[in-house]
């Protein structure tokens, strides 16, 4: 037997039945309910990607209490949420003093259509204070067979009239004065006398405070498929009456699923590469996504530190794909294929070759048939719930776990031949643009031994994705092309070798894989002994030193920018000019900051008749870093505001995010923790999104600075935990000094004084083994504070001496006063 649920605004909760018409946390009937031992926000208070849909229901509501009675149905497929958004509208509801009662069409005999109705009205009844409770009366077999005679039908007919008007007469005394909402769940499952009782109903709730919400998955075709014309034509003909409102749920978008993860972990740290990743292979169902990441977090691939969520390196595509195959019953292709014709399994073999979407006109190129054709085949697979079509006649499997096991099917030798013929028909295609044209061909040839093709389209679409900015893409692609250059003549392609070498450096290094870049340029130089090749070696000079720099190799990075200027008469100007902005940024580092500027100004002058835009921003940029730590926030503001407009016309949004977190810390400096905070805001949304974790991880720090100071702790704290995790992958030794010192700062400012003083201690050690003579003397300056918040003065007046002495060497005039004044106060 259906469970049941009546709820009044009373706040009783009175259910019969254990099944998913109760009211529980549930997002849809194949959710995981996810309970507070998980650390999981409870999804039934949630409402993400529904706000639009929940207004309408909101008016709908407000007209019942005005006495306009309503009907409405929602659907969407299994997943979409039509459960959760039911129940979530019905608490509302309720809290404002209206009844609710649920019923399913679950387990119903279709001879006992009215079933639910009479359940609905006796759960009414036992709710009616001191009422009599109205009988309940089965329905008697109602066989909708037409072969009867006229008597009969007759009969039947009189039969369903009469119980029709009994129940109409129940409900709508049950209701009284108060707003009674209606829920069927499942009504894809009803008899055709259901939907014509409902229609009946939905007649007489015109002037009535009732509301009737009904729930339809909008895929019922694939389990009943001969009622779909049943309730299509009732439903048709209500819409034309005007009895109807429909309310369609759709799959989540990539930004809706980020919502529910946030609103779900509330706190997190994960790679926007995991979350895309998911979107995918949920297909965008909220009812999959939870479920997905209940079991993540039970296998520990999901893990909580520190009040943050955060995911393990391993998290692939596949993985999630089996997760989903233990989850629900994927179709057995074996079986699947007895069903389908030549032309539809041709198809769904060539569509589990695509790494994501793929669209008719490519398959009608691959399987020489017409477009037409195609389409139509197309759609009886989407209509048998195998695919789904999205925007711009693009089509996906429903299921990507089918796609996986259609693709295992097929041996690997036809699967080569297959992304052949797939990438010949690209390349006919001339229906994509370049930019969905070249990753495809480059994506289908690379599963080839077409080895030059694919370079050459591998190529092509690491360049596309650079200009795009798309790092982590454009990594991949140059990764495939050098495992291509192993099959192909490489002393007729070693330039182009070169070139990718130097991509892989700086890729790598912006990326946060320092190691490897360090890798790609040693196995660079190791290739540049030939005289010929000075310039090349200068080059890769430059990158070594770039990458020694991130690793916090100051004194390697020098050699390696020095050893550019050994012969300056043969040394391009753009090189000598990315030599001295290489060491302007290791004095930069070394707190020598007149000998930045000096290099800084060197390279400007250099390539001022060069007109390199990207070497100009980056000098301005930093520039203002050395003003503003001089204490010149004005300038520091001018020359930031020279180059915002360079990183803009280059459409450099990496160039953007630097320069919004050195605006950030500019605030920071005068105090303006409110200001600073937005702009750290701007650099992590870019940063983020482009998987920049150098950046990402110094952004994290100052935005846990500037939290501990606008006294937001708690997420100062879980700030402060995201940046040392990703300083630890990357090995920073100068950004794991400094999150000592937030941390220390953090600990201070609430008061926890010997954890305070522990991580400036550690602080102070690292900065001092680094030799970063600004590091110290910020450090000696916080622990002064520390010591005279608990009133030990000398020890204050100690560190505050320290810290004048070095910000006195440093040559940073304005700090220096700041302290003398406050040593005057403290000995007066």
């Amino acid at each position: 037997m259906a469970g049941s649920t009546l709820v009044t605004g009373k706040g009783s909760w009175k259910s019969q039945g254990n099944d998913r018409t109760m009211i529980q946390p549930s997002i849809e009937e194949n959710s995981v309910e996810l309970t507070s031992d998980t650390s999981f926000i409870e999804p039934s208070t949630l409402l993400v990607g529904r706000e639009e849909q929940f207004q309408q229901l909101q008016k709908l509501l407000e007209n019942a209490w005005r006495g306009e009675g309503g009907f409405v149905v929602i659907s969407g497929e299994a997943g979409t949420g039509k459960t959760h958004l039911v129940k979530y509208f019905a608490r509302e509801a309720v809290h404002r003093g209206a009844m609710f009662v649920a019923e399913s069409y679950q387990r119903v005999p279709s001879y006992e259509p009215y079933r639910p109705f009479w359940r609905i009205v006796k759960q009414l009844a036992k709710a009616s204070d001191g009422e009599e409770e109205t009988p309940f009366v089965a329905d008697a077999p109602m066989p909708e067979s037409s072969a009867t005679d006229s008597g009969s039908l007759y009969s039947l007919q009189s039969g369903h009239r009469l119980a029709q008007q009994r129940l109409i007469k129940a409900l709508l005394n049950a209701a009284n004065d108060r707003v009674l909402i209606i829920t069927l769940w499942d009504v894809h499952l009803a008899p055709l006398t259901a939907w014509q009782f409902i229609h009946f109903l939905s007649e007489s709730l015109i002037e009535k405070r009732i509301l009737l919400v009904l729930t339809l998955r909008q895929d019922g075709r694939e389990t009943n498929p001969e009622r779909i014309p049943v309730y299509a034509e009732v439903l048709q003909r209500m819409n034309r009456e005007g009895l109807v409102q429909r309310i369609r749920l759709k799959r989540f978008s990539e930004r809706d699923t980020r919502q529910l993860i946030f609103h779900l972990l509330k706190r997190t740290d994960f790679s926007s590469e995991f979350v895309k990743t998911l979107h995918q292979v949920t297909r965008g169902l909220p009812g999959k996504i939870i479920p997905i990441l209940k079991h993540l977090q039970e296998n520990g691939w999901i893990f909580k530190q520190e009040g943050v969520w955060f995911e393990k390196d391993g998290i692939t595509r596949e993985l999630l794909i089996d997760i989903i195959n233990k989850e629900e019953n994927v179709p057995n292709p074996e079986q699947l294929w007895l069903t389908l014709d030549e032309t539809s399994k041709s198809i769904l073999e060539y569509g589990a070759l695509f790494e994501d979407a793929f669209t008719y006109q490519v398959l009608a190129e691959v399987l020489q048939k017409p477009r037409l054709q195609i389409v139509k085949e197309l759609y009886k697979l989407q209509q048998k719930k195998l695919l789904l079509n999205l925007e711009e006649d693009a089509y996906l499997f429903k299921n990507p776990s089918l796609a996986h096991q259609i693709k295992q099917r097929i041996p690997l030798c036809r699967q080569r031949e297959m992304h052949r013929q797939i990438g010949e028909a690209i390349k006919r295609n001339g229906s994509l643009s370049p930019e969905d044209r070249i990753p495809l061909m480059a994506y289908h040839f690379s599963k080839t031994d077409e080895y030059e093709e694919a370079f050459h389209y591998l190529m092509e679409a690491g360049n596309l994705a650079i200009q795009n900015f798309a790092f982590i893409k454009a990594r991949e692609f140059f990764e495939g092309a050098l495992r291509c250059l192993k099959h192909l003549d490489r002393d007729s392609l070693r330039e182009t070798e070169i070139e990718i070498y130097f991509k892989m450096i700086w890729l790598n290094r912006a990326l946060g894989e320092r190691q490897k870049s360090l890798d790609y340029c040693s196995s660079l130089l190791a290739g540049l002994n030939d005289e010929s090749h000075r310039g090349l070696r200068i080059r890769a000079l430059i990158q070594q030193g770039l990458t020694f720099f991130q690793l916090n190799q100051w004194e390697k990075a020098r050699e390696c920018f020095m050893a550019c200027f050994e012969d300056e008469t043969e040394t391009d100007p753009l090189d000598q000019a990315m030599a001295h902005y290489g060491l302007g940024n290791v004095y930069l580092e070394m707190s020598e900051y007149d000998l930045a500027e000096e290099h800084y100004q060197q390279a400007l002058r250099l390539i001022e008749p060069l007109g390199s835009k990207l070497l100009k921003a980056n000098l301005y940029n930093n520039l203002g870093i050395v003003e503003n730590v001089r204490g010149n926030r004005l300038k520091a503001i001018a020359l930031y505001s020279k180059c915002i407009p360079l990183y803009k016309s280059l459409g450099d949004n990496y160039g953007l995010a630097r320069v919004y977190l050195n605006i950030g810390i500019s605030y920071a400096h005068e105090h303006d923790w409110k200001q600073a905070n937005t702009f750290y805001g701007k650099s992590l949304s870019v940063s983020d999104a482009m998987g920049l974790v150098p950046l990402k991880s110094i952004t994290f720090l100052n935005r846990s600075q500037a939290l501990t100071f606008l006294r937001n702790f708690q997420e100062a704290r879980e700030y402060n935990v995201k940046a040392y995790r990703l300083l630890e992958r990357l090995n920073d030794r100068l950004g794991l000094a400094e999150y000592y010192k937030n941390q220390g700062i953090l600990e201070r400012e609430e008061g926890h004084w010997e954890s305070a003083r522990e991580m400036l201690d550690k602080a102070l050690q690292l900065f001092t083994s680094l030799k970063n003579k600004l590091g110290i003397a910020e450090t000696e300056y916080e622990l002064s504070t520390l010591y005279g918040q608990i009133d030990q003065r000398e020890e204050q007046l100690n560190w505050l001496r320290k810290a004048q002495d070095h910000y006195s060497k440093l040559g940073l005039s304005a700090k220096v006063q700041q302290l003398e004044a406050e040593l005057k106060r403290l000995l007066s």
